[in-house]
């Protein structure tokens, strides 16, 4: 077992992902409504913040099948199914891999003829208790009104933060219907009012609509900020395929005039068809610029590059690479993935080069920190960062005050056939007297209560808060449920 173990941790792939700036989690609790034998689209979250987040399906729909890639999925019920299916995803920190939430789609299926779903109504909690005092350190409530009718959908949301009624917001979407030809033509139409409950005021505005052109999606989203009208902006984001390539186009214009502030391009492929059965791979390419900055960054990553080997049976090894530029660095975050019947696993180390000022020579490469990943039986997944940088544990962990974790994670059965998550995480500081640095522990635990409802407890014990040593403990209490 031992011997397994760690052949586990020496092979394996992992994903680079942006740190995140901004916490902007999707709705634990959300519906879909398709009409009867047509397939239907959900967003997650914002786009503009998904790639803040990695999911995975973890529950897939008993009466449907699912395609598409997060937070944009699409649902497409078996032919002849109405009725209500379900589906669950849970949502990561895309740098860390730490479980935020998992967020519950309900979805209804429209029978012949079926116009209009029941109102639901959502209600979310989360109780943070610390310690020794055991004083109450924060407490939210959210809550959530929707109606979805055959053409527009209502939905009403409030926040109560720490007793203080903090957000309200109202949407309204309106699903215009066109014909052309033989099919018809669904462009929703949004618009988001955010309202500030403690002046009351309006706080911003949001229209959106939603065009398909041919192959590929249009999506244009008008912020309107009531405080600052000059914080306003329009964002246009084309996605679609061209020629088996996905692409997403992101285009953004700052203030209350067409004034061109960022632009970033994504492509996503595979190279198939290349005359072996082993030698298929995925690519991807991204460029970020933007006015005020010029040049931000441009990657290339390549996964699943075969490597060749004669002499290696049923094992087969592959390698996975990004390369990143940016105007301050060029990073290189190469992988090695070994797949077997019994066995899977990932090492990465993460190396940055420094370059000439001048020209194209490479002056030194800087190896600061290694990844380690692997799955255990009954798919128990384990996690181990460890950075040799001060500079960028940050960068590394999520956490300037760690340096390294240790995280074990692994699906738990709840009620009714649905899956819920727990997760362990060891964290370890530099510079202190107990075992490897030792500092922190966190868990966290997502249970199906029954269907519908989904109970959460989160713990943190040791360095809960570096700007208070004495609070030694942090716990979590909540619930995610629709009536």
């Amino acid at each position: 077992m031992g011997m397994k173990i760690i052949s586990a941790i020496a092979v394996g792939i992992c994903a680079v992902a942006p740190l995140i700036t901004a916490q902007e989690l999707p709705p634990p609790t959300q519906s879909l409504i398709v009409s009867f034998n047509e397939a239907g689209e959900i967003l997650l979250c914002d786009p503009e913040v998904a790639p803040n987040f990695a999911f995975e399906i973890t529950v897939p729909p008993e009466h449907g099948a699912l395609s598409g890639t997060p937070p944009r999925l699409v649902y497409t019920p078996d032919p002849g199914f109405y009725g209500e299916d379900s589906f669950r995803v849970a949502v990561y920190d895309a740098k860390t891999e730490e479980l935020l939430e998992e967020i519950y789609v309900e979805v209804k299926v429209l029978g012949p003829g079926g116009l209009i779903s029941p109102p639901s109504f959502t209600w979310n909690a989360k109780i943070t208790f610390s310690g020794p005092s055991f004083a109450i350190e924060e407490t939210q409530f959210d809550l959530r009104f929707a109606a979805k009718l055959y053409y527009c959908d209502l939905e009403l949301y409030a926040k109560i933060t720490d007793n203080v009624f903090s957000t309200f917001t109202a949407t309204l979407r309106y699903n215009l219907r066109l014909l052309a030809d033989t099919a018809e033509i669904e462009i929703p139409l949004g618009l988001t009012t955010d309202f500030d409950p403690t002046v009351p005021g309006l706080k911003s505005w949001t229209a959106s609509v939603r065009i398909p052109v041919l192959d590929f999606t249009l999506d244009y989203r008008f912020y309107f900020d009531a405080g600052t009208p000059g914080n306003s902006y329009g964002l246009f984001t084309l996605t679609g395929t061209l020629d088996e390539i996905s692409l997403t186009l992101r285009t953004k214009f700052s203030g209350l005039t067409i004034e061109f502030s960022d632009l970033s391009l994504l492509l996503r492929g595979e190279a198939v068809a290349l005359g072996c059965a082993f030698c298929d791979f995925t690519w991807e390419i991204g460029l970020a610029f933007s006015k005020e900055e010029g040049f931000q960054n441009l990657y290339f990553a390549f996964d699943d590059l075969p490597v060749p080997c004669g002499l290696c049976g049923d094992v087969k090894i592959y390698t996975n690479l990004k390369i990143t530029f940016t105007p301050e660095a060029k990073d290189v975050t190469p992988a090695l993935r070994v797949s077997t019947d019994w066995i899977e696993g990932c090492i990465k180390p993460y190396i940055a080069l420094e370059t000439a000022a001048e020209g194209f020579g490479l002056e030194a490469v800087d190896l600061y920190g290694i990844e380690l990943k692997c799955e255990f039986a009954n798919e128990i997944q384990g996690r181990f960062v460890t950075s040799f940088d001060p500079e960028r544990d940050a960068s590394l962990t999520g956490d300037p005050n760690f340096f390294e974790y240790w995280r074990f994670e692994g699906p738990v059965v709840g009620c009714c056939g649905d899956t819920g998550r727990w997760q362990f995480t060891f964290y370890f500081s530099r510079g202190t007297e107990f075992l490897f640095g030792f500092s922190k522990l966190k868990c966290i635990l997502t249970f199906p209560l029954f269907q519908g409802f989904t109970v959460t407890f989160g713990a943190e014990t040791g360095l809960v808060d570096p700007a208070d040593p004495a609070k030694t403990w942090k716990v979590n209490l909540g619930w995610q449920g629709t009536f």
